[in-house]
């Protein structure tokens, strides 16, 4: 999931990767990313060092949108739902939504999906 999250947000800041209590168990002494992968062969983990780019390398609607059928009603849904997103995984804590504030987005206010 933090692999998907750096391909859409961008690498962490270093200074908040220091801070992480779990820092250790995802990125290495030099900031790379270390994937946890199973081996198809051998069926063992193993780690992958990965260099993340600075920038977002994967367009969070275009992801979106590959998962569901498009009309005008479901596009809006989706860059309201692609808003929130974003808003949700800042990679700054600090500029993260808080909780009131993810309630207050209109698609969690406003989606009839979520009220039926």
């Amino acid at each position: 999931m933090i692999k998907l999250i750096m391909q859409v947000k961008g690498k962490f800041p270093q200074k908040i990767t220091k801070r992480g209590q779990f820092t250790n168990n995802y990125f290495n002494e030099k900031g790379q990313f270390v994937s946890h992968d199973i081996d198809n062969v051998s069926k063992k983990e193993f780690l992958k060092e990965m260099e993340i780019s600075q920038n977002p390398t994967k367009d969070l609607l275009q992801m979106l949108k590959a998962s569901f059928k498009s009309d005008s009603e479901d596009e809006k849904n989706l860059v309201s739902f692609r808003d929130f997103l974003e808003k949700c995984l800042n990679l700054d804590p600090n500029k993260r939504f808080s909780a009131i504030e993810a309630l207050c987005h209109p698609f969690i206010e406003f989606n009839p999906l979520l009220y039926k």
